[in-house]
């Protein structure tokens, strides 16, 4: 805050509660979720600015510029993050914890629990955090002083709904993200996605802005807002699975549309046979969304074998162990103007 770090007015979200919007992007800035642009324009999501936050607090403790790690509070994604030192905590404890013998001495392990405790940061404070915590045996100063997983979560869940390239359900509660009483992504832009997909109306608005989109995109003409970017959203949509997938099983469930209408019919079925597996899909999926996974996997069945699934679904663990992409060339394409 002090170097004029600041969350945008509308905190969380700028998606009207209650409302289905033609486009998510229109409302959402993605720029919000980069950390270059947080940087840059020294605005960001407040799950933006808690990872940034954490990972500068890492290089100074990692550094010694600082003595002391954090928890960092992200007051419900509503506003700037706060950071608050652990209690009895140092530098010093650390890095003894993480001595050739391994593992923390009993001083350091029960001050990391009471520290952790004691701050009410909701999502995000060092127990439980990305690779760091009191669960650890082998934390460094570097993996203890971060926020949690679920900032990074809810950074790319930002990303995925400025990207999403159809209608999204907005939750009557703009702020609540619990996906079994309708979240804010409880119903999000499945539905829109899976009826086109299914060939069902799509509204005369959006199918205009959808088509100027897709020409621009095509010739490498960003300059469509809101208009959504297919592309941009799987990845954010990949993420999000990989990070979240198992706790939230409807992540799963959007990548697989996603998937289809980037005409990758393999993947998309199975991902969507793993979600429908899930207790989620068979207890608490919304009877609506229900029939259109139904009615969209009685589509992909109806492909046959001609389609080849991937051996694995999105993980961490098959993401890592894939070959790295193979660099494309650009293709130059002339301006229309």
């Amino acid at each position: 805050v002090s170097l004029g770090f600041r969350t945008p007015p509308y905190g969380r979200t700028a998606l009207p509660p209650g409302a289905i919007v033609d486009h998510p992007g229109v409302w959402e800035d993605s720029r919000d979720g980069y950390m270059h642009e947080a940087l840059i324009r020294r605005r960001g999501h407040p799950s933006t600015l808690a990872v940034l936050y954490a990972e500068v607090m890492s290089k100074l403790l990692a550094w010694g510029a600082v003595n002391f790690a954090i928890t960092v509070d992200v007051r419900g994604f509503s506003g700037t993050p706060i950071g608050t030192p652990i209690p009895n905590i140092t530098r010093d404890m650390l890095l003894r914890s993480t001595a050739p013998s391994g593992g923390h001495d009993s001083a350091t392990h029960s001050a990391i629990n009471s520290g952790a405790s004691s701050t009410n940061s909701g999502a995000s404070s060092t127990n439980g955090s990305r690779g760091g915590g009191s669960s650890s045996s082998s934390s460094s100063p570097v993996l203890l002083n971060t926020c949690s997983s679920d900032a990074l979560a809810e950074l790319l869940r930002t990303l995925k709904r400025a990207f999403w390239p159809f209608s999204w359900e907005c939750s009557p509660n703009s702020g609540n993200d619990n996906y079994e009483i309708g979240g804010s992504n409880s119903h999000g832009g499945f539905r829109a996605a899976a009826k086109a997909g299914l060939g069902e109306e799509m509204n005369a608005a959006l199918r205009v802005m959808s088509r100027a989109a897709a020409y621009r995109l095509d010739r490498g003409i960003w300059t469509s807002p809101g208009a959504g970017d297919i592309m941009r959203c799987k990845g954010a949509c990949e993420r999000l699975v990989m990070l979240a997938g198992d706790e939230h099983p409807d992540e799963r469930r959007d990548l697989a549309i996603i998937l289809l209408h980037s005409g990758e019919p393999g993947p998309a079925r199975a991902e969507l046979r793993a979600y429908m597996a899930t207790p989620h899909f068979k207890n608490a999926a919304d009877p609506f969304d229900k029939a259109l996974c139904y009615k969209l996997m009685d589509l992909l069945r109806s492909l046959g074998n001609g389609i080849q699934e991937p051996q694995q679904l999105v993980s961490i663990e098959s993401a890592l162990s894939a070959r790295a992409p193979e660099v494309v060339q650009a293709v130059k394409r002339p301006l229309t103007w």
